[in-house]
């Protein structure tokens, strides 16, 4: 299986649906696409008794220890991980010594699945990020951190994430005082 998604999606798998993002899933068996033969309506809705949060996040740290295994090992594999090579999103990849490789199924170029993941990173708030990391976020979802938060970030260069976790962490943390039981 060939999953190119953003985090969004997965996430909203755990509602039985990819919540109106992008993304692109093939499916072989003995080598063989049967991609066309899925009901992915129906797959991803039996998807939420399985994708509860504390296992998505066991799912994150088991995949994290196949890349790690793949790259310091003589066992390659076949991997899902986000951000290869500073991409947006999820891709599918071929891991070993040698490092990671996007790995593209028939009729998907690198620059669709790049748009697949762009388009899912808009659904989390990020209208884009520029070639040296500074990120740009939307104003819908900015403007209920800032409703909510008194927060406000509406481009983060990547030289200032640190301070602004800092910021928006005292401003959660204030906000939570405030509503307290």
């Amino acid at each position: 299986m060939l999953l190119f998604a953003h985090s969004y999606v997965v996430q909203s798998l755990r509602k039985g649906n990819p919540g109106g993002a992008s993304l692109h899933l093939t499916t072989f068996v003995n080598g063989e696409d049967v991609t066309d033969q899925l009901d992915l309506p129906a797959l991803f809705s039996s998807l939420p008794a399985t994708l509860e949060h504390e296992y998505t996040q066991l799912l994150t740290a088991a995949s994290a220890a196949i890349v790690f295994d793949a790259i310091t090992t003589k066992t390659p594999a076949i991997v899902h991980a986000p951000g290869p090579n500073g991409l947006p999103g999820g891709y599918p990849l071929r891991a070993d010594k040698r490092g990671l490789e996007v790995v593209l199924p028939p009729g998907l170029t690198l620059e669709q699945a790049i748009l697949i993941n762009e388009d899912g990173m808009r659904f989390d708030g990020i209208e884009r990020i520029d070639s040296d990391g500074t990120v740009y976020f939307a104003e819908k979802n900015m403007a209920i951190l800032k409703e909510t938060l008194g927060y406000e970030c509406k481009r983060m260069p990547l030289s200032e994430v640190e301070d602004r976790a800092k910021e928006l962490h005292a401003k959660y943390q204030e906000f939570a005082r405030k509503h307290q039981s």
